[in-house]
């Protein structure tokens, strides 16, 4: 390294002691942005809770609210509409 720069000379030394994982980065375009976001969010159940009764409650809130399930499909199958607002819950009336 020819710069006498200090702020370049960590930069090229932090790209140096990288530069194997900046390369696989590039070949196989994979990130831990999913894992980070899950762990986000269980934080934050965990955070507005202030805490389970025990593991296994906790696990099924996780379950819940990081599950992906889709809950309103069976409501608007199995149900009348009567009224939506864009952006809020759906109110259904059952028949």
């Amino acid at each position: 390294m020819r710069s006498r720069l200090p702020a370049v000379v960590k930069v090229a030394g932090m790209v140096k002691r990288h530069i194997d994982n900046i390369l696989t980065h590039y070949s196989h375009r994979i990130t831990n942005a999913v894992s980070e976001g899950l762990n986000s969010a269980i934080q934050t159940i965990k955070k507005r809770a202030g805490g389970y009764r025990n593991d296994e409650n906790f696990r099924m809130v996780i379950y819940f609210h990081c599950g992906g399930l889709d809950l309103y499909t069976f409501l608007l199958k199995s149900a009348k509409v009567t009224h939506a607002i864009p952006g809020c819950a759906v109110f259904v009336k059952c028949i």
